[in-house]
């Protein structure tokens, strides 16, 4: 709360990797009423949580009270490809069934490539025709990620099935034309 208030932010996003079942899962759900208690009036709460909530059983849904959204993320995961459109979809129905909802729940996306963590700008660099697709030959290894396309559909997913877009990690991101940043934004004002 401090740290909060000595630099004027918008509130506090809690990544807690993540609370088991039992006695980790009632911190967890003190420390957000905690907070949610004595951060200033107006101050966002947030948390982070994995893509599949049927592995969240450290969850409490009563957290679901405290937080003005849940940052959702939907990447890691499904497969060699890393973040599937499929990923999403489940990601946001689990939660959903959870009890999460759709106004607090917040799409992750990746602005990098599996394996590795290459960043979408370093795909970019290496061959302009990631923008065209998910899937990269790099250094004959294939490497998998989002593309503009991909973006768009989960935007346009978000929009019916959340209440916004998370990304992991802007310093990621490409710039100009190519940005994935612009095409979110773009995509979101359809």
């Amino acid at each position: 709360v401090n740290f909060v208030l000595e630099y004027q932010l918008d509130g506090a996003d809690i990544d807690w990797e993540y609370p088991d079942a039992g006695a980790s899962s009632a911190n967890f759900v003190s420390l957000m009423q905690e907070l949610r208690n004595a951060l200033p009036a107006g101050s966002l709460l947030t948390t982070a949580v994995v893509a599949d909530a049927g592995n969240a059983a450290g969850i409490d849904p009563v957290v679901f009270e405290f937080v003005d959204f849940v940052n959702i993320m939907a990447y890691d995961g499904g497969g060699t490809e890393h973040s599937p459109m499929s990923l999403a979809q489940e990601a946001l129905a689990s939660w959903g069934a959870k009890g999460l909802p759709k106004e607090k729940r917040v799409l992750g996306v990746p602005f990098y490539a599996r394996p590795g963590n290459l960043s979408y700008r370093k795909l970019l660099e290496s061959d302009p025709e990631a923008a065209n697709g998910d899937q990269i030959l790099y250094f004959d290894e294939s490497r998998y990620y989002n593309g503009p396309a991909t973006l768009r559909t989960k935007v346009e997913l978000a929009q019916l099935e959340a209440s916004g877009i998370m990304i992991w990690e802007l310093s990621q991101d490409a710039l100009g034309d190519d940005s994935l940043l612009s095409v979110i934004w773009d995509a979101s004002r359809r």
